[in-house]
């Protein structure tokens, strides 16, 4: 595959690499927190687009087994967390945003299952794993969601608090009503200090920061202040910020209670929540007064713009890429004024050649990734794509732009897991020296 003509990232692997890895990982940016897995002598104070720190098995700075892998990588405000296989997540960095790691070291974190126990890996399969501006959610097959990170989701003043270096269990609130087999979680989303998700497609759970009605529920309604959380709860220790984190509980949204929409796609920014349903209509939460159900209400110019691919939200804006291979960048805070005309949307020129986007992922100041499946690109609004990073036999499994630092996960899918134990069975049996597997 052909990617652009651009320059190529400068890629720093201090340590040994082998054609076996089955994952590579690509940090560049900031690392005065220890975000980019480096030790302080790697601190670098500028923001670096094109200078790429390259891990794999081989020199990862983390304990793994031999038969341990990174299972994913996922990126917060300014840290960097990992899962690996065998169910056991690390951080690298700080949830605290300006706050500096002192030990620019690795920290493993735990999951607290009761009261009385507390364990080095999740008790069941983790299927999905975000992270927010200051905190990470973890959902395993079971159902049961994970948080870790700053107090109240980062809601309120949190200076001098108890921040929870463990996993605990978050309330399901409203979707204890979910039944086995009849129910499935089909999108999650997380936003700047929320997160939400859809069940069969159609219906809206929403828990953490509601002070822009990003949870799909007028916050000024008598359904949220009936469920409303008493920020003014203290946690300045870590049993506080425990008690307090059990008594957010996931809410249902009145959006869609008929049904009517089926949900394609969902994504978040900071403070906002859009969703792309299967007939390419767009909605979008929004503050407006007299709303007493729900706060989602339709944006009419994207289906002018052709059918919405794919989006992407990130702090302050959201990219959506269009059938024809256009990009436009939606703020997140705009005039009611300016829903109906084409100003709602900015497009972005990105000379791309021979370069077909899959997904797109938004930073702050118009910095983004563009990719297809094995192909990563660096660009700004501003100057154009920058570069591009393919590995042969690998796949994006993530790409994310965050605050201060940006990473790029390369992954082997399980066909071509299969095609290598496959070639390395046959490669080692008598007589079989001369096959070649095309």
């Amino acid at each position: 595959m052909s990617t652009p003509s651009v320059i190529i990232p400068q890629i720093q692997n201090y340590g040994n690499s082998s054609i076996n890895d089955d994952f590579e990982i690509y940090l560049g940016g900031y690392n005065d927190t220890g975000a980019l897995l480096l030790s302080k002598d790697y601190y670098e104070s500028k923001f670096n687009q094109s200078y790429l720190f390259k891990f794999t098995k081989q020199n990862i700075p983390i304990p793994l087994q031999d038969n341990e892998t990174i299972q994913f990588v996922d990126i917060g405000l300014q840290f960097t967390i990992l899962l690996t296989n065998l169910n056991k997540c690390y951080l690298f960095g700080d949830f605290y945003f300006g706050d500096k790691n002192p030990h620019f070291n690795f920290f493993q974190l735990k999951i607290k299952i009761n009261e009385n126990q507390i364990v080095d890996t999740f008790p069941n399969k983790i299927t999905f794993l975000q992270c927010g501006e200051q905190f990470v959610i973890v959902k395993d097959e079971s159902n049961t969601f994970y948080y870790c990170g700053i107090p109240r989701f980062g809601i309120g003043d949190t200076r001098n608090q108890s921040v929870l270096y463990h996993f605990i269990q978050l309330n399901k609130g409203h979707l204890q009503t979910l039944q086995n087999g009849k129910d499935k979680i089909t999108h999650i989303a997380t936003g700047g200090r929320y997160f939400v998700c859809i069940v069969n497609n159609r219906t809206l759970y929403g828990i953490g920061a509601n002070s822009e009605d990003q949870l799909g529920i007028p916050s000024e309604s008598d359904y949220f202040r009936e469920n409303e959380v008493d920020l003014s709860l203290q946690t300045t220790s870590m049993e506080q910020t425990e008690e307090t984190l059990k008594k957010f509980y996931f809410l249902k949204s009145l959006w869609n209670e008929d049904n009517y929409y089926k949900v394609d796609k969902l994504t978040c920014s900071g403070n906002n929540t859009l969703i792309l349903t299967t007939n390419n209509t767009l909605l979008s939460t929004s503050i407006e007064q007299n709303k007493k159900q729900h706060s989602f209400q339709i944006i009419p110019v994207a289906t002018t713009l052709g059918k919405i691919i794919n989006m992407a939200g990130l702090w302050y804006s959201t990219f959506f890429l269009f059938e024809d291979g256009s990009i436009h960048s939606l703020s997140s805070y705009f005039p009611s004024s300016s829903r109906s005309n084409n100003l709602f949307f900015k497009k972005l020129i990105i000379p791309i050649n021979n370069f077909t986007v899959r997904n797109i992922s938004k930073g702050i100041d118009d910095v983004a990734f563009v990719y297809n499946n094995d192909t990563a690109g660096y660009f700004t609004s501003k100057n154009g794509l920058q570069w591009s990073l393919n590995v042969c036999d690998k796949e994006i499994n993530n790409c994310k732009v965050a605050s201060k630092h940006f990473c790029i996960f390369f992954k082997t899918n399980e066909k071509q897991k299969s095609k290598k134990k496959m070639q390395e069975k046959l490669f080692k049996t008598n007589g079989f020296y001369d096959i070649v597997i095309l």
